[in-house]
């Protein structure tokens, strides 16, 4: 059961239809509520802590630092690709101005 509801949270982040912030919300609100309720059995919150544990909880932050060195990346090569052209551009007016005078 529990693992079917982290496949579904995952599908439902994998085709855009819940964002990463509300998954890492989902994912750590439901760890604290299972933890809870079976605070009073040690064999079923060892395997809920072994299904959650790690990887899952950390997934959503890796996720957002991922996502922000992708983007911030394509920011760069852009703004490089941007540099490069104006200083092609500068190149072209100098050679431009050096005929005309």
């Amino acid at each position: 059961m529990y693992n079917d509801i982290l496949k579904k949270l995952e599908d439902e982040l994998r085709c855009g239809r819940l964002q990463d912030s509300s998954y890492s919300v989902i994912i750590t609100v439901t760890h604290s509520v299972f933890y809870k309720l079976t605070m009073n059995h040690p064999n079923v919150q060892e395997k809920v802590g072994d299904i959650m544990g790690g990887k899952d909880l950390e997934l959503p932050e890796v996720m957002f630092y991922r996502r922000g060195l992708e983007e911030g990346e394509a920011e760069r090569k852009a703004l490089a690709e941007q540099v490069e052209q104006l200083q092609k551009e500068i190149e072209e007016l100098k050679k431009k101005q050096l005929v005309n005078d």
